[in-house]
């Protein structure tokens, strides 16, 4: 069964970091590096790249690394996070509190405790974090040319896709009419606000099937789905297998 290495995800503009962090050839991970909060935003919203652990340092040019970890929370509140942090931004690391860090790194840092650190991290991401679906992985379009309602509209649905979302609830959360939201959406996504639902709990129980090890009853709960049959039923439909066939099939760890 192939092994599969963990994408993490660094953001920071010292290129001192970027050199330290970068995985030898054998380490269980893969990093990617960016400078600032709008490129990390980028690659996360907007181009919907799956991270198994985001590495943010506070002090970052334009948005500081708190700031982009709550847009984060606000679409995603399992990815894991480690914050880097010098010891006058203290105060400010504290604001990471309610933001469900998975710890702190204190500059100057040790090479070899901060990637033990991330392989600490990592390894229980494989066996145990629920990976997500980014929003704009399902749309063929830049967030640059969507409406606020719509990106508004995402991401609420990622933040509660696995709970009750009704039309109305999305409707007074992004300000407008109900039918002004569906219309809207529609033309900057080209489905309903119901498809993309539907497409995004598919997508991520199929990310769960293939790397985590919850049991098929617990992804289906996790996911909203009150029905075992409806699940199974939706599954088959869309994937052309069901659940159990599914992951043995694609099962990567």
């Amino acid at each position: 069964m192939i092994q599969r290495k963990v994408h993490v995800l660094l953001v920071d503009d010292d290129p001192v970091t970027h050199k330290i962090l970068k995985p030898e050839p054998n380490n269980n991970y893969e990093l990617e590096a960016v400078e600032n909060a709008e490129d990390a935003w980028e690659l996360i919203f907007s181009f919907g790249k799956p991270f198994d652990l985001i590495i943010i340092d506070i002090l970052l040019p334009k948005i500081d690394g708190i700031e982009l970890l709550k847009k984060i929370r606000e679409i995603n509140q399992y990815i894991p996070a480690l914050i880097i942090t010098a010891h006058s931004n203290h105060s400010r690391a504290k604001e990471a509190c309610n933001l469900k860090v998975s710890g702190y790194i204190e500059k100057p840092f040790d090479e070899e405790e901060i990637k033990k650190k991330i392989i600490e991290i990592t390894g229980y991401t494989k066996n145990d974090y629920m990976k997500l679906v980014s929003p704009m992985s399902l749309i063929d379009k830049k967030i640059s040319s969507l409406h606020p309602i719509t990106i508004k509209c995402l991401q609420k649905i990622h933040h509660g896709f696995h709970s009750s979302l009704n039309m109305n609830g999305l409707a007074y959360v992004c300000g407008v009419s109900k039918y002004h939201l569906c219309k809207v959406f529609k033309k900057d996504c080209g489905m309903t606000i119901r498809t993309y639902l539907n497409r995004i709990r598919l997508e991520t129980a199929k990310q769960l099937l293939r790397d985590s090890s919850y049991k098929i009853s617990e992804i289906q709960e996790f996911l909203g789905y009150k029905s075992r049959t409806h699940f199974f039923n939706t599954f088959k439909k869309v994937s052309g297998h069901s659940p159990l066939k599914f992951r043995k099939i694609n099962k990567t760890c």
